[in-house]
């Protein structure tokens, strides 16, 4: 009878904990809040140069793809998301969780390669209303396609982008803790 009653309470613990770890949640696993995805007129025109003399320059439009790719994943993170073109004063911010994406370097090897790959990083910035810094990560898209598949390549990575940024805001500790002291729990 003893062994039954600590296997018991041994798995009562494991669950406790389990539960505990959770982040607080909306209906599809959305972090139950609401956050503001700053998309300026820079981020979402960007482009990249790739190549050299010898190979041959190559000119990506990444603007067109990472704009509405950070929003999805700010969309795919948060039960509610503001949009908007420039950062908040902290008055005009309500007390929400601001998103900033930045674009920061593209890889990707030269068209004459068969199985072409492409990198893509962006850097994310979350801040409270203030101004104050509460989260950093760079999250990268990669992407593998055939030769000279230039934009389904661009698209491949940003999905990835899109399913590595959702997935990093939702793991986030310092994300979670802002949410929650907002939300009083």
């Amino acid at each position: 009878m003893r062994p039954i009653a600590l296997s018991l309470l041994l798995g009562l613990t494991m669950l406790d904990g389990v539960a505990s770890a959770q982040e607080p949640a909306a209906s599809g696993g959305k972090i139950a809040g609401t956050a503001i995805v700053v998309l300026t007129r820079e981020f979402c025109t960007a482009e990249a140069n790739t190549g050299n003399r010898t190979s041959g320059f190559e000119v990506f439009r990444l603007g067109r793809l990472l704009c509405p790719s950070a929003e999805q994943a700010v969309r795919n993170a948060f039960e509610r998301v503001i949009r908007m073109e420039t950062v908040p004063k902290p008055e005009d911010a309500g007390g929400h969780l601001i998103l900033i994406p930045r674009f920061t370097d593209v890889e990707a090897t030269h068209t004459i390669v068969k199985n072409r790959k492409m990198a893509l990083l962006l850097d994310w910035s979350a801040t409270e209303p203030g101004g104050r810094v509460l989260w950093v990560q760079t999250v990268e898209g990669t992407a593998v396609g055939k030769n000279g598949a230039h934009q389904s390549l661009a698209e491949a990575v940003a999905q990835d982008l899109v399913a590595n940024s959702t997935e990093a805001m939702k793991k986030s500790q310092e994300i979670r803790h802002f949410i929650e002291d907002r939300l009083g729990k």
